[in-house]
């Protein structure tokens, strides 16, 4: 049970940093469709979740092989885990908003601000 809290963790870190980095660039005003919006703000992040998933990989493999016969299932579960979890954070997740929004580019942070009440700037 722990293996599996631990895989949908990991897998819903990596899934958040890519869609915020969808709308930080949403909001930026990136120029182009929101499909090469999305496959901008994904090849930023790529190396990332690459990274991140490679380096717990290794350490879970290791854990895997020299662990004892108890850590072995958790090990096993946990490296199955990463690997579907950076896929779904890579290529479900990102598809799956791609048909939530039909293709359209949603309208975040495209309407003016109201700065009737902000406080003054300090220089």
């Amino acid at each position: 049970m722990a293996a599996i809290l631990t895989i949908i963790g990991f897998s819903t870190n990596d899934t958040i940093v890519i869609f915020d980095r969808i709308r930080e660039d949403l909001k930026l005003g990136i120029r182009g469709s929101f499909k090469e919006v999305m496959n901008q703000a994904l090849n930023q992040t790529l190396s990332r979740t690459i990274i991140t998933s490679g380096t717990v990989f290794l350490a879970t493999l290791s854990l895997f092989i020299f662990g004892g016969g108890e850590i072995n299932d958790f090990a096993f579960t946990f490296l199955i885990g990463i690997i579907t979890g950076t896929y779904s954070s890579i290529y479900i997740a990102s598809a799956l908003v791609l048909w939530w929004h039909k293709g359209q580019r949603p309208q975040i942070g495209t309407s003016p601000v109201a700065l009737e009440n902000a406080a003054p700037a300090r220089v």
